[in-house]
């Protein structure tokens, strides 16, 4: 017995079911197939609407949520009472930073107990570490676009990622001295540990060891000492001055030009309206507050390090030493 086929039209489809067009599959790349019920293609729209909108609906969604929460974090960027108050430029940028990286990540702050850690009761000071790195790379990349150049940090590309970097360490430091009475709060109801503020920092199964030596870190290894990138990542760094030997001797690995463009680059930090005499003060504003809060404490003598890391930079000749181990 012979199927008849309607070739009225050409190019018509032929007037016949197909058991192919029965597959799910078929309905929804073909939703208005000329051989389906009248029901099955408006299930088949449905479907493929569903398909194509959810997606963009939920990234939607996502992206409305991300922003009411970092406009959550942005307001636990602020100055707590009984500290001395934060740098308000910098607090500018960095919550103008946040909100233009409203779904940016948080990292967790690790340390050398991997297997006990306390994270911070401000929620914006790991997304803040994210954005840190960020700007890392960022300057890192810089850097190296700068080309070789005797002194890329001459350039005004590098600065500006420079300056949005130690604003966002600096912040970093800040708030977590400004975490320290709510964190040892936290310590005590939810660990039953009992620890000072100057403990809770120099403890190290905890952020805040870490999240405290962010814009020390920056300024000594980073922008007072010049760091430079090589092309390969993968050679050590250099730097326009590494450390001296000492306080009085000049760096052994260093021509007398390099030394000369080292201090001609110093004595910007020491020059009233530069760029980089801002950042010595940030530096030195952090290194007054930590001094603040380590007043009624002894842990000097438990860790130099933390003293060591925070001396203020007063003048170029005894700024140039690095100091030694960070806790690890």
């Amino acid at each position: 017995m012979s199927t008849s086929v309607d070739m009225g039209k050409v190019g018509a489809p032929p007037n016949i079911q197909c058991k192919e067009h029965a597959a799910l599959s078929h309905l929804l790349i073909h939703p208005l197939c000329a051989h389906q019920e009248r029901i099955k293609k408006i299930i088949a729209l449905v479907a493929s609407a569903l398909t194509l909108f959810i997606p963009c609906i939920c990234n939607f969604i996502y992206v409305e949520v991300s922003k009411k929460r970092m406009l959550f974090l942005v307001a636990c960027v602020k100055s707590t009472e009984g500290f001395a108050p934060i740098n308000e430029e910098a607090l500018r940028f960095v919550r103008q930073a946040l909100q233009d990286h409203p779904t940016i990540g948080s990292t967790y702050i690790g340390g050398s107990r991997w297997f006990n850690k306390y994270q911070s009761t401000n929620p914006a000071i790991p997304k803040l570490i994210t954005l840190e790195d960020l700007y890392y790379e960022k300057l890192e990349k810089t850097v190296r676009e700068a080309g070789q150049v005797p002194n890329p940090w001459e350039s005004e590309k590098v600065q500006k990622v420079a300056d949005g970097l130690i604003k966002i360490s600096y912040v970093i430091s800040q708030l977590t001295l400004h975490d320290m009475p709510s964190f040892t709060k936290y310590l005590a109801r939810w660990w039953r540990t009992q620890r000072t503020s100057c403990e809770a920092l120099y403890e190290q199964d905890s952020y805040a060891y870490r999240t405290f030596f962010s814009v020390p870190c920056l300024y000594h290894q980073t922008i007072r000492s010049g760091y430079l990138y090589k092309a390969n990542p993968r050679e050590q760094p250099q730097y326009l001055y590494p450390g001296p030997s000492s306080v009085w001797d000049p760096h052994p690995d260093l021509t007398p030009e390099q030394i000369a463009i080292y201090n001609e680059y110093a004595a910007k930090f020491y020059k009233e309206g530069t760029l980089q005499s801002s950042w010595r003060s940030l530096y030195n504003d952090f290194c007054k507050a930590a001094a603040t809060v380590r007043k009624d404490d002894k842990y000097g003598s438990h860790d130099t390090r933390f003293i060591k890391w925070t001396r203020e930079d007063t003048e170029d000749a005894s700024f140039r030493i690095t100091p030694d181990t960070l806790p690890t």
